[in-house]
């Protein structure tokens, strides 16, 4: 398992969140995960591939290949500048984005401690 499996397998979103959206990601195949609450801010068109979709910014309408709930909250945090996205929800998004990326630092610094033991 590398750092960034071990890391991206940790939840970044509040409880709030989910029970606010559960309605609206829960998955068509039962026994799957829900979709992450940031994919109410996306329109996503099913790939091929089970659970992968295409994603457009509901705001500026920037197209993801490949929508990983990472970079879209990224995009709504720090690149989507359309003034239709409210500062609230920028705000929110920047949060999770700035505490991912300092989980990640601790992380790191905890794994370069004990390789150094």
């Amino acid at each position: 398992m590398t750092l960034y499996d071990s890391f991206s397998m940790t939840s970044h979103y509040s409880y709030e969140a989910e029970r606010e959206t559960k309605n609206e990601t829960r998955s068509k195949h039962p026994g799957e995960r829900p979709l992450d609450p940031v994919w109410k801010h996306f329109a996503a068109t099913p790939l091929k591939s089970l659970s992968h979709f295409f994603a457009i910014c509901k705001y500026c309408n920037t197209q993801f290949s490949h929508g990983h709930p990472n970079e879209l909250e990224v995009h709504l945090a720090k690149e989507c500048e359309d003034e239709s996205l409210d500062d609230e929800i920028r705000s929110k998004y920047l949060e999770i984005v700035v505490q991912r990326q300092l989980s990640k630092k601790k992380l790191v610094q905890k794994i370069n401690q004990k390789n150094k033991k």
